[in-house]
């Protein structure tokens, strides 16, 4: 018996249904409120909540809850009418709750895993290992240490439950196709019941087709469609056998006078109950029998299938909960378009095409899944037999050598894959030799035919048991210690700062953009040059630096000097402390100009990237503002993280050389970058893709916090803006 903690069930299928669940029902108030707590330890947390309202209808949305600054959790007026209703079923806020909640302490990889199995249970030992099972069926399945041994007395009883289905009151088929192939919804299958006759009164979700409503709906909506029924019997939630009458009135089935009138009754039992239930219909009761894909005889027959190995399982399940079947009971099949067309492909090519489909073709195609399911299962059965074996022979080397090292290598198998380990599309391969050096193994995969393995791991189904604990600790990696570079003043950018031009050949005034090597390019056409300059004492923060190289240190872009004006503007980026020692003559200076300048790093923020905010002297005699060229490229090297105007947008793609500036071209590369011979639009000066090293220069800005939903994040990644981010964009 498993315990509370353990899990069971497919990882890939856990996180779908996971996500389904949470985005259905929506997040708690507490669940709400923690996402408001771990918002606040973001490193950039304005950023994440524009991107949770982003999505929210603008006139929909309080102006005090447009920005973080207005959210306050500890007004229960406010949680309760506004952040509740829009919050808890925003799916990027559920996203957010199950990225830093949910999968973090559920959906955990480990390094190893240590793997049991029935071969496990059933190894060869000193006392025998017994067990029960009410069908052979998968007898092919059982470990080879453990054979089925069938009592004489009950050899015949296939045979005699095949025959009790052959007779003529269950030859009786529907196939429950829509009007236009679709699948039919319960609720028309109910109502397909209703116009049955003779009459059904026991439905049998073998093939798991009622899939819209839930148990006690399904049981609510056939009483009323049969006003002469007095009452419902299913299964509820906690798995209890529960009756429900037309009133609404609800109570258990043991207690209930319904459990000796169930001729006064309709009986529902899903795929989940279809084995195990034991109920003494009357003489003369009609059931419904659902198809499904991949129903086997077993679970056709005997109902669902729950191991290769059973513990004293009840034979009474699928067709044979009608106990009289044959003998007073009788079933009629239905089965969706899927299945029809299936059951229809097996019948033989000699019988008409549209032939009336019968209890035999039924029986035929149940035993082709079987005998399919069997083949699926065997590269299962066998990566577990081998697993046994490697532990079984490490034994051996443990007791004979004791080697621990080799019993710990046949035990601990690796749990943590790759994405492309996992779902990298690849061809069977064909039988290891270890296999092949195991005759009971080799001899039943070539008895079936199956001659080539598949990567079985990645889709096991595996029981896990995990003690979930918290358990975070932040290392911060701080880069290496380096000695500070000696702060000074050349006399070049004095000479700049008075005359307002460059002194030829400087020295000690270059390329703002010579860590990232793009100058060259820019300055090959007129329409990017010239570009934005920057000074020695601004380029070199620490001793080791060479000025032409990106590092850790980089020196985040303060304050401007410019001088001229429109395209032949100069502009040379300053270190704060330039800035000081400069700013008296800066004040007197009729040729320059002091701007303060930061990159636009939220959606929120007002842009400065026209230089044009605050200015020394503050008020000069014509207005001025960079040019678009420079605005752009300034903006790049700086880090800012979201566009002023859609054309800021076009200019960057243009620039970058990206598949969004360059409509219909046949080729771009991965990271969007169209080659120059495939462009269509306007031209940019780079031939090869520059976005590998804007990457690298945005990732040193950002210190580690991510920007991926930005504007420049998406270009970056080769994500066009979508219309409705550009159309919140001025033009």
């Amino acid at each position: 018996m498993p315990s509370l903690r353990a899990e069971f069930g497919h990882p890939d299928v856990a996180i779908a249904l996971t996500c389904l669940s949470y985005y259905y029902g929506g997040l708690t108030k507490d669940q709400m409120l923690l996402c408001f707590d771990l918002l606040a330890k973001l490193d950039n947390p304005e950023m994440e909540y524009d991107h949770w309202v982003e999505i929210e209808q603008k006139q929909d949305l309080p102006a005090m809850l447009r920005q973080l600054n207005g959210v306050n959790t500890e007004d229960e007026k406010q949680v309760d009418d506004h952040l509740l209703p829009l919050f808890s079923r925003n799916k990027r806020v559920v996203d957010f709750y199950l990225s830093q909640v949910v999968f973090p302490r559920t959906a955990r990889e480990f390094p190893t895993k240590l793997p049991t199995s029935a071969w496990d249970l059933v190894e060869e030992k000193k006392n025998f290992t017994t067990g029960f099972s009410g069908t052979n069926d998968n007898r092919h399945l059982l470990p080879t240490s453990i054979t089925q041994e069938d009592p004489h007395s009950e050899l015949g009883t296939n045979a005699l439950v095949l025959r009790y289905l052959l007779q003529p009151e269950n030859d009786h088929y529907e196939c429950t196709r829509g009007d236009n192939g679709e699948r039919e919804f319960a609720t028309d299958f109910l109502q397909r019941l209703v116009n049955q006759v003779p009459e059904i009164r026991v439905l049998l979700d073998v093939g798991a087709q009622m899939l819209e409503l839930q148990n006690e709906e399904l049981a609510r909506h056939w009483l009323s469609l049969r006003p002469d029924v007095s009452a419902a019997i299913f299964f509820n939630d906690s798995d209890h056998l529960t009756v429900v009458t037309p009133d609404g009135t609800i109570e258990p089935f043991i207690s209930s006078p319904f459990n000796r009138q169930l001729e006064k009754c309709v009986v529902y039992l899903d795929d989940a109950h279809t084995r195990g239930t034991d109920l003494k219909l009357p003489h003369g009761m009609r059931a419904a029998i659902t198809l499904g894909p991949k129903v086997t005889k077993d679970r056709l027959v005997q109902g669902k299938r729950i191991g290769c190995l059973r513990i004293k399982t009840d034979q009474r399940a699928g067709c044979m909960r009608m106990r009289q079947l044959g003998k007073g009971h009788s079933v009629m099949f239905f089965a969706p378009g899927e299945v029809d067309n299936l059951i229809r492909g097996l019948i033989p090519s000699g019988m008409a095409p549209g032939k009336r489909i019968q209890v035999l073709d039924i029986v035929r195609w149940a035993m082709h899944e079987t005998c399919e399911d069997i083949r699926h299962h065997l590269p299962y059965w066998a990566q577990q037999g081998l697993d046994h074996h490697r532990r079984f022979a490490s034994y051996g080397e443990h007791r004979s050598a004791g080697a621990l090292e080799a019993l710990r290598k046949a035990w601990l198998q690796p749990e943590s894959r790759t994405l492309e380990e996992m779902y990298l599309l690849a061809t069977g391969t064909s039988m290891t030799p270890e296999i092949n050096s195991i005759p009971s193994l080799s001899e039943r995969m070539e008895r079936f035919g199956v001659t080539k393995l598949v990567d079985v791991r990645v889709a096991e189904e595996q029981e896990r048991e995990v003690n979930h604990e918290v358990e975070r600790e932040h290392q911060i990696e701080r880069p290496p210690k380096v000695q500070a570079a000696q702060h000074t003043v050349n006399g070049d950018i004095y000479e700049f700062t008075n005359t307002g031009n460059i002194p030829e050949n400087s020295r000690h005034i270059s390329s703002l953009l010579a860590p990232i090597d793009t100058t060259k390019a820019l300055d090959s056409m007129a329409e990017w040059s010239p570009s934005p300059l920057a000074t020695a004492d601004f380029i070199i923060t620490t001793l080791d630096s060479n000025g032409i190289s990106l590092t850790e240190y980089l020196r985040p872009v303060s304050w401007i000097l410019s001088s001229g004006s429109g395209k032949d503007s100069t502009v040379v980026a300053i270190s704060p402390y330039e800035a000081n020692e400069l700013l008296p003559i800066i004040r007197k200076s009729k040729k320059v100009l002091l701007h303060i300048y930061t990159p636009r790093v939220t959606s929120s923020m007002r842009s400065f990237s026209d230089l044009t905010f605050y200015s020394i002297p503050d008020s000069p005699a014509e207005p001025w503002s960079a040019p678009a060229h420079i605005r752009t490229e300034l903006n790049l090297f700086a880090g800012q993280l979201y566009f002023d105007s859609r054309e800021e947008y076009e200019r960057a793609c243009v620039l970058l050389a990206l598949s969004m500036a360059h409509p219909g071209a046949e080729y771009s590369e991965i990271d969007g970058f169209v080659p120059p011979k495939y462009r269509r639009g306007r031209s940019s000066p780079f031939a090869k893709s520059q976005i590998s090293l804007l990457k690298t220069l945005i990732g040193l800005r950002r210190k580690g916090m991510g920007y991926y939903r930005t504007h420049l994040g998406q270009i970056l990644n080769a994500t066009p803006l979508s219309e409705e981010t550009l159309s919140a964009i001025p033009p």
